[in-house]
């Protein structure tokens, strides 16, 4: 056999082999887990907020103005998927 066609059968039979490495390992991964699978434990389906987060001071002054314009952004961004 001449040794470019030895060479050419050695790179198909490696990469043969890493691909089917590769999914071998591709089809042990668990899956991925949905929203409702990582809420899991939680009270009420919802996760706490750590302990310094009860510390932080919301930047944004309670005002008619910022209200008006979170019920906006809900209505917009989250509505849709979440319901009002």
């Amino acid at each position: 056999m001449k040794k470019g066609l030895k060479w050419l059968v050695c790179l198909v039979s490696v990469c043969s082999l890493l691909g089917l490495a590769g999914a071998y390992m591709v089809e042990k991964q668990p899956p991925p887990k949905s929203a409702h699978d990582q809420m899991e434990g939680t009270q009420h389906g919802h996760i706490e907020a750590p302990e310094e987060a009860e510390k932080r001071v919301n930047p944004i002054p309670f005002e008619a103005e910022s209200v008006s314009r979170g019920e906006a952004h809900f209505s917009k961004n989250c509505v849709p998927c979440h319901g009002a």
